[in-house]
């Protein structure tokens, strides 16, 4: 059987292509939005212990969920916001900006899975101050958060070039059916 192309009119491949380049556009614009002064990788604990009895008879481990990784970055970023402007801003409604994507697979790293790691870009920062003071707050906040490890990359977005950059890398493994990896807040405020 032959494949007719009615010229004109695009095929459903061209079409589906298309919807997943302006779908990705638009995360990008948002992603944008955030203007990220901080890029931060953090990797994700692959599993906690819940309970164990005796001397490691009997172990019941959690293991990490894309939802559960979603959980964790919020609760990450509303701690993060409090270090960088104080408790009575953050109940004035004043929170840093973010976007973010989770990457890995729910296949252990042995089994030839990659662990689970989240790429953020902060922002929402409106002095020099409030920057430094949650930039040194990142790290020790992300290894205290229940399923934050301690690998982690930090660094600081000083032009708009480099933001761009990180903002293209976030997307790097962008797909239309798997949208729940990646999150973005931002402030039409600031």
């Amino acid at each position: 059987m032959r494949k007719v192309q009615i010229y004109g009119v695009p095929s459903h491949d061209e079409s589906e292509q298309r919807y997943q380049t302006d779908l990705k556009r638009q995360y990008e614009g948002w992603f944008q939005m955030v203007k990220p002064y901080i890029a931060f990788t953090g990797t994700v604990k692959q599993a906690l212990l819940i309970s164990s009895e005796g001397q490691g008879v009997y172990q019941v481990w959690e293991p990490v969920t894309i939802e559960k990784i979603s959980r964790n970055v919020t609760f990450f970023m509303e701690r993060l916001s409090r270090d960088a402007f104080g408790r009575s801003a953050v109940r004035r409604g004043e929170q840093l900006t973010y976007c973010a994507a989770i990457e890995g697979m729910e296949v252990p790293a042995s089994h030839g899975g990659q662990r689970f790691h989240v790429h953020m870009g902060i922002g929402g920062f409106s002095s020099y101050k409030e920057l430094e003071r949650g930039y040194s707050r990142v790290v020790d906040r992300w290894t205290n958060s229940r399923w934050g490890y301690t690998d982690f990359d930090l660094q600081c977005l000083s032009t708009q070039d480099d933001r761009d950059r990180w903002v293209r890398y976030l997307l790097k493994r962008f797909h239309r059916d798997k949208t729940e990896r990646f999150i973005a807040t931002y402030s039409r405020y600031r």
